[in-house]
């Protein structure tokens, strides 16, 4: 057994404590101290700031690394994970939120889209309608020019043939025509709604 003071010729203070070495070796603190006294095992006191400590040199085997409690090294790891992990945790849950905003908003599109379709095919169907009924009366119109061009020069002249559309057929057009722009125009703007990004991407 050896004091050791610290000094330039002193033996190194790298080595393990009694507790470490009795670890090591598999034997108690107290039946250590007695290999250290018998001489068996080569061990000094090393001088410390606050006094002094032993320490015990085993041939070729380096000194243990501290014990790591599990509770410190899962604080430490919780310390470290959780600024990493909190950022993308909430930019999931804002982009679960965004999608199901744009879901809902391409349903209703698609509501709109519907109802606009329907729209626009009655007010062709209308225009149709109302076209094929002005055909026929530019046809019959052309029948009492050509009838009165093809009668008898004594015959008195045939009275002219006035065609008036009944208020009936002109409100009909009108309200085609009228139709036919709005769905076009609601077509267009749910057209840009349905392509371009909600306003809340931009803010």
């Amino acid at each position: 057994m050896q004091d050791v003071t610290g000094g330039p010729e002193s033996t190194p203070t790298a080595g393990h404590s009694l507790r470490e070495a009795a670890g090591l070796l598999g034997v108690s603190v107290t039946t250590l101290r007695r290999r250290i006294v018998a001489g068996r095992v080569h061990a000094a006191r090393v001088a410390r700031p606050g006094g002094s400590a032993w320490r015990v040199y085993l041939d070729g085997r380096p000194p243990p690394p501290p014990p790591v409690e599990a509770e410190t090294l899962a604080s430490s790891t919780r310390a470290t994970v959780a600024p990493i992990v909190a950022p993308l945790v909430a930019e999931l849950a804002a982009s679960r939120q965004a999608v199901e905003r744009q879901a809902g908003r391409v349903a209703e599109l698609e509501r709109e889209f519907g109802r606009l379709s329907a729209q626009f095919q009655a007010a062709v169907a209308d225009a149709v309608a109302a076209r094929t009924r002005a055909t026929a009366l530019t046809a019959e119109l052309e029948r009492g020019h050509a009838d009165r061009r093809t009668g008898p020069a004594e015959a008195p002249p045939a009275p002219m043939l006035v065609v008036t559309m009944s208020p009936g057929l002109q409100q009909g057009l009108r309200r085609a025509a009228l139709a036919l722009v709005i769905t076009v125009v609601a077509a267009a703007l749910a057209l840009l709604l349905f392509v371009l990004p909600p306003l809340e991407t931009f803010m």
